[in-house]
């Protein structure tokens, strides 16, 4: 009997493996191909083509799968804005972001998070994302992840994507064009749908009042990117919890556009005179990555995460 239910089990995995291999062949897996291999431009062509970008291999790996294992975060981004379920899970209950922690890569994790991949997701094993993070060793995708997790409880954040607000700018030709989009905030009091704004020279010239800086802190501004700052207006900006930056390369101010959705990585790990990098996409897919300065100190990163000075007067007050 013993014997027979072997053999039995042998015809039955023979059977699922023919029917497997038929469905394959079915599949129009050349998204996935493109991916594996690293060709963008043959991504762009097939998305294009209006490619089912969610089409899944047998094991239910999709090409976001793929490029978060690969590490290839221009063709993710890609991926993502034209549909790819940041969620999908592949038959081992294995997400993107699970593939993009094991490479333990921060950029394609904030990605990820950005996009409202959830950062509990379990693999069949158990393993939680923070776990697969936390075994790569690299603090800034562990610290991204913790973010997230404690701003989906409603807790402080740290993390940015910065559009949806137009900046409002002062003289001397500040703000002629706002950063608009479906940015996410992943900010201090763990809110999403912030927004921010793109300022030129002077940015804040005559607007010294603390209203100023209130006005767009109230509409949701989580950060200003300029490419200089009038002095007073700065500090003003500082003490309501919008974050004042600057661009390294003044001539990156002049490739953004106002349909265009921007990010700023690196905020889980700010510290004082350290440089960060906005991701800029494009509403025609292209990505672009710029250098920003901010000059917050240890005092002002706390009124940046707290939301302001005074909310962080208030927390240490209650404390």
């Amino acid at each position: 009997m013993s014997v027979q239910i072997k053999g039995l089990c042998g015809w039955w995995m023979l059977a699922l493996l023919s029917v497997s291999s038929l469905v394959a062949q079915d599949r129009d897996l050349r998204l996935v191909d493109a991916v594996k291999a690293g060709e963008q431009e043959t991504l762009r062509a097939l998305l294009n083509e209006g490619i089912d970008v969610n089409i899944a291999q047998v094991d239910g790996a999709t090409a976001l799968h793929w490029a978060a294992l690969g590490d290839h975060a221009a063709m993710a981004d890609l991926l993502i804005r034209t549909g790819a379920l940041v969620n999908a899970a592949d038959h081992y209950d294995v997400t993107p972001l699970s593939l993009a922690c094991t490479n333990a890569s921060p950029v394609m994790v904030e990605m990820l998070l950005e996009a409202e991949a959830n950062p509990n997701a379990t693999q069949e094993t158990g393993e939680t994302v923070l776990m697969t993070c936390a075994r790569g060793g690299v603090v800034a995708a562990v610290a991204a992840v913790v973010v997230a997790v404690v701003a989906g409880a409603g807790g402080r954040g740290g993390g940015v994507g910065v559009g949806g607000v137009g900046g409002v700018g002062g003289r001397g030709g500040g703000g002629r064009r706002g950063a608009r989009g479906r940015g996410r905030w992943w900010g201090p009091h763990g809110i999403r749908g912030r927004g921010g704004g793109v300022g030129d020279e002077n940015y804040g010239e005559g607007s010294s009042r603390e209203h100023a800086a209130m006005e767009p802190r109230h509409l949701g501004a989580a950060a200003v990117i300029v490419r200089s700052f009038a002095r007073i207006h700065q500090a003003n900006l500082k003490k309501q919890g919008v974050l004042p930056l600057t661009f390294v390369n003044p001539a990156d101010y002049d490739l953004i556009l106002e349909t265009d959705r921007i990010s700023i990585l690196g905020l889980a790990t700010l510290a004082p005179d350290q440089n960060l990098e906005m991701v800029v996409h494009h509403a025609d897919g292209q990505v672009d990555r710029f250098e920003v300065a901010q000059t917050l100190n240890d005092e002002q990163i706390g009124w940046f995460r707290a939301g302001s000075a005074l909310n962080l007067l208030r927390d240490d007050s209650a404390s």
